[in-house]
């Protein structure tokens, strides 16, 4: 377990990385401003006097971009970067020579007492940067400059044609790299739009070039799950006999999660990176008593991978929990629907919707079948993930924190089946992965567009009735989000301010449709189990919000669009029969799996 000192050093280094970006950032624009308005600091004027002034204009242009790489490379530092901080410390140096010349410079100290802190608190930047994006960032970089540099150069000529100006081949060239440092050349310097315009146009692409190379250079890398067959044992021994309180447990088995695993070995989080953000999902897998040696190994492989830490969908034991680390705090987003097998009945006035929805279902003769995913034919399984693809329409299916992502019968024989058919032919189906020795979750439900009424009522109110025959006492559906906050919006007498959040919340979720599954799930009248967010309260709610969004697949992406539509082609071109799978790119960069959304009528 981490002891109190371990965790304020964890705390320490956070503080000291934040602080040298911070530092980075201001000395390299404070660099930048003392060429751009020389009277500032009056810099390079002792050169004027003994030096040519191409030289004083290649000094400038080499200390403004020696500032745009501070500037750019500060976030990278306050990750804890170690490449980030190579470069910066090399820079530092470079700029504390050539400061070394002038007398009560303040950038000077600035830059010596920040090359000190980075040298001696090099042990705290540790994190990795993407392993190949050397090769790629500098391959990208030179076609940028070469880019920037030709149009740069036809810009220059323009301007000089425009202004009759009679200037070589060669001082245009030499123009455009002074331009690229933010210096006024005899082209650019006269005060008209046109010279103005092009004096912009060269800041903002050196600008450009410096930064996209610099992200491209430092930017996290894509980490691929990398379990083990032995890993895949162990985890699926743990989620048998530890998972009996998180219904999100058996999600761990994704192919696109990577594991942190305590230092005994016998706890472990599941785990995805997505940009800089480590998303975990549902509570650690193991005994209790392990969890914070398992949270240890999740925030030092986030701090290895300068990841930000979060959390999606852990219960409120798991939230306290991880709200003992400092740093971290817990934020209830949603409620999950468990109902109760051993008292669940269709009696009742409250039960009334639903055994009127069971009533038309079944007379428009709707037969269902229930089963173990194990127990189902090879023949009949691929007909059913057939069905499932034209369903889906080409649409990439969503989820992450509670979906599975997979039909397979060999990796998931203790799964159930639901199949709702008419004379054999498959309509509707649900598909629930085991929850420790007697539950079951909801990984999949999905229907065809033109499903008889009550389909989904149907099936899970006769997935209730066969529950015990298949040892389970608890069925967890989907997750409602925000569902208390919508409730009380909506009581006799609710405040002005909670009415106004309540639909807030609902036009905010209309596109991935929770307040219907909200109202869906609450007909059957379950138990409501609250679910947390847990992130760092520095980095803020907006960052790691949207990290759990691309993960979820709510978030528009060119990359996804052109999957989906490459996967609608194939599924067209496909012969009858034939299983399409989604290709292994989207599960590693999109994690577009999961459980589809209800729809009921």
């Amino acid at each position: 377990m981490q002891s109190p000192a371990d965790s304020g050093a964890r705390i320490r280094r956070a503080s000291v990385r934040r602080s040298a970006g911070v530092l980075a950032f201001l000395v390299g624009v404070l660099n930048m401003a003392s060429v751009l308005r020389p009277g500032l600091f009056r810099r390079f004027e002792f050169l004027a006097d003994v030096l040519p002034g191409a030289v004083v204009s290649a000094s400038a242009a080499v200390s403004v971009a020696v500032g745009l790489l501070l500037a750019g490379l500060a976030f990278g530092l306050g990750r804890g970067k170690r490449r980030a901080w190579r470069i910066v410390v090399a820079l530092l140096a470079f700029e504390a020579v050539l400061q070394a010349t002038q007398a009560h410079h303040v950038l000077s100290v600035v830059s010596v007492a920040l090359l000190v802190l980075l040298v001696l608190a090099r042990g705290d930047f540790v994190g990795r940067s993407e392993p190949v994006a050397r090769s790629g960032a500098l391959r990208i970089g030179l076609a940028l400059l070469a880019s920037s540099l030709v149009l740069g150069w036809l810009a220059v000529s323009a301007l000089a044609h425009h202004l009759h100006l009679d200037v070589s081949g060669g001082s245009r060239l030499l123009d455009t790299v002074q331009g690229f440092a933010g210096r006024t050349t005899q082209v650019t310097e006269p005060e008209t739009p046109q010279s103005d315009a092009v004096y912009y146009l060269l800041v903002a692409m050196a600008a450009t070039t410096l930064l996209v190379t610099g992200w491209l250079f430092l930017r996290a890398p894509r980490e691929l799950p990398l379990r083990t067959d032995d890993e895949d044992e162990r985890l699926r021994s743990l989620i048998v006999s530890h998972s009996g309180d998180d219904s999100l447990g058996y999600f761990a088995l994704r192919d696109d999660r990577s594991l942190a695993w305590s230092s005994s070995g016998r706890a472990c989080i599941s785990y995805r990176l997505i940009g800089s953000t480590m998303l975990a999902a549902g509570d650690p897998i193991g005994p209790r008593s392990e969890w914070p040696q398992a949270i240890d190994a999740f925030l030092d492989a986030a701090g290895r991978n300068s990841a930000v830490p979060a959390v999606a969908g852990c219960s409120e034991i798991a939230a306290q929990a991880w709200a003992r680390h400092r740093g971290l705090t817990a934020l209830e987003f949603g409620d999950e629907a468990v109902l109760d097998a051993t008292t669940f009945t269709l009696a009742g006035r409250a039960m009334r919707n639903v055994r009127q929805a069971v009533a038309r279902a079944e007379r428009s003769g709707l037969a269902v079948r229930i089963r173990r995913l194990g127990e189902v034919p090879d023949a009949e399984m691929d007909r059913i993930r057939t069905q499932v693809d034209l369903w889906r329409g080409g649409e990439l299916e969503r989820g992450f924190s509670m979906a599975l992502g997979r039909l397979d019968r060999e990796l998931d024989p203790e799964s159930v089946l639901v199949l709702a058919e008419i004379d054999d032919e498959p309509r509707a189906l649900l598909v629930l992965v085991p929850w420790g020795r007697d539950g079951l979750s909801l990984d999949l439900m999905r229907r065809d567009a033109h499903a008889e009424s009550g389909v989904n009522e149907l099936m899970i109110s006769r997935l209730m009735a066969a529950a015990p025959g298949l040892g389970v006492t608890r069925v967890s559906l989907n997750f409602a989000a925000f569902r208390e906050a919508i409730e009380r919006s909506e009581r006799f007498g609710a405040p002005a301010g909670t009415r106004l959040w309540g639909r807030t919340l609902r036009l905010a979720a209309h596109g991935s449709q929770a307040d219907s599954l909200y109202r869906f799930n609450a007909k059957f009248a379950p138990e409501w189990r609250r679910r947390f967010l847990v992130y760092p309260v520095a980095v803020g709610l907006p960052r790691v919000t949207w990290a759990y969004l691309r993960a979820e697949g709510m978030v528009p992406s060119l990359r996804r669009t052109r999957v989906a539509r490459r996967q609608r082609r194939t599924d067209l071109a496909a012969p009858p029969g034939d299983v399409s799978s989604l290709p292994r790119d989207v599960a590693e960069d999109t994690g577009t799996t999961g459980r589809d959304r209800m729809e009921s009528r």
